[in-house]
């Protein structure tokens, strides 16, 4: 296969997976919009807004990196290992903090005692997936820079 052939396959496999992500989010809206009250999902998008406006800041662009040394690298397992372990520790600094001043943030977000205790109920139970998404989030920029982009289909 030429090399324009196999970018050509990586661009298309990490864009399917992105596009199954996006749909699935859609999905989710469309079920929290119809299942929902309209001050539920009030407070699944504050709290929705709050994770993941923080997610991309706690990456500090080490996936990004990664693309970048990984092919540059003569011991590429070793970067891989260092960039997943600096992501779990930014993701448990993320998840700490917003266990611990997720309240306060809440109410400085809702301006209202009772809306924020609830969205700081709703963040706790959030709080899994933000950790998950900045701990996991070099998984597909490793596989990418390692030709192994077919383990994300």
């Amino acid at each position: 296969m030429t090399a324009r052939g196999r970018l050509t396959r990586k661009i298309g496999v990490v864009a399917a997976g992105r596009a199954a992500n996006t749909a699935s989010i859609l999905a989710v809206y469309a079920l929290v919009a119809r299942a929902w009250t309209p001050e539920e999902c009030g407070l699944f998008g504050a709290v929705w807004l709050v994770g993941n406006a923080l997610i991309p800041v706690f990456l500090f662009g080490l996936p990004t990196s990664l693309l970048y040394f990984f092919p540059r690298r003569g011991e590429p397992r070793l970067l891989v290992g260092q960039v997943m372990l600096c992501l779990v520790a930014s993701g448990l600094a993320l998840a700490g903090s917003l266990w611990l001043w997720g309240p306060q943030l809440a109410d400085v977000l809702v301006q209202a005692a009772s809306d924020g205790e609830q969205v700081a109920a709703y963040l706790m139970f959030f709080l899994p997936y933000i950790f998950a998404a900045v701990a996991a989030g070099g998984a597909e920029a490793a596989l990418v820079a390692a030709d192994r982009e077919h383990s994300l289909a």
